[in-house]
């Protein structure tokens, strides 16, 4: 169960770590929200806190940014993740991919992934 105090050290690392890597990716927040599937707003409330990372969200940034999700969040129960998960950019057809027993990813036409709990 993730505590407000490990949100908060999520959230810290997860700005930490954009602040980094968003001019060496090269996006704006608008850019990588659309890429991800998310809004402008829904990023900035990952960013700022508001919003709590739950494991398919931290799986997708850490996917994005190039990090292991451990970075993005220290205490996560890695059993209750999906696997990390490295697509080549600029996917071109739409692909599922069965990451456990718990999850899949599927990745979009646009390059955006969706991770959302298996129906096994």
């Amino acid at each position: 169960m993730t505590t407000k105090k490990d949100s908060s050290v999520a959230a810290n690392n997860l700005r930490k770590i954009w602040d980094l890597r968003k001019s060496e990716i090269g996006v704006t927040q608008t850019e990588a929200a659309k890429k991800l599937g998310w809004t402008q707003g829904a990023l900035a409330q990952y960013l700022n806190n508001i919003t709590e990372l739950n494991p398919p969200a931290v799986i997708k940034l850490a996917n994005f940014l190039g990090v292991d999700p451990r970075e993005i969040d220290p205490s996560a129960n890695l059993d209750d993740y999906p696997q990390y998960l490295s697509l080549p950019t600029g996917a071109r057809s739409k692909i599922t991919i069965d990451l456990s027993r718990k999850w899949k990813a599927t990745v979009h036409d646009n390059g955006s992934i969706t991770i959302t709990p298996s129906k096994k």
